[in-house]
């Protein structure tokens, strides 16, 4: 759930997360995300956050206490509840892509990559090479996730989808 914070200098979001790391510890953290948006008018998305190229380091709140998470640390990041992108993205046409992910780390995560990319490139191997994206969009029921490119070892289509290849 997103809490709103108003500071004289600097007006927040929170958003309560658990950051999974590689070696499969986790953390669990309140994000801050900013008052303007690269999409215009609204909060910054969690998906804005962790795919900023000015952002190395993350940082959070975790047990009282301020940290600087560095992304590449972090397998994938996970917040309960849908998350407002999820529905911005279905409003526009996003793909869905079904699929097992399995990380490098060994655990495996079922869900479905929602993406949108341009006309032609409509493959879920296109939006794998793609390159454009640190974390990519995978929710599960009400479970957002963000998953870390080079956190993924394989994935394994789902049956369902038409552009599996």
């Amino acid at each position: 759930m997103i809490h709103l914070l108003e500071d004289y200098r600097l007006q927040v979001a929170e958003l309560t997360v658990r950051l999974v790391l590689w070696d499969r510890g986790s953390i669990d953290a309140t994000l801050y995300l900013r008052l303007a948006s690269t999409r215009g008018a609204g909060w910054e998305s969690l998906g804005e956050r962790l795919n900023d190229p000015e952002i190395r380091f993350l940082a959070c709140q975790n047990d009282g206490e301020i940290e600087l998470v560095h992304l590449d640390s972090i397998a994938y990041v996970e917040a309960p509840g849908r998350l407002p992108e999820i529905t911005q993205r279905e409003q526009v046409g996003a793909l869905r892509h079904p699929a097992d992910v399995i990380l490098r780390c060994g655990q495996r995560l079922t869900g479905e990559f929602l993406s949108i990319m341009p006309p032609g490139r409509l493959r879920l191997s296109d939006l794998l090479n793609a390159g454009e994206e640190r974390f990519y969009l995978f929710p599960e029921g009400q479970v957002t996730r963000y998953i870390h490119r080079d956190a993924i070892s394989r994935v394994v289509p789902g049956e369902d989808d038409p552009y599996a290849s």
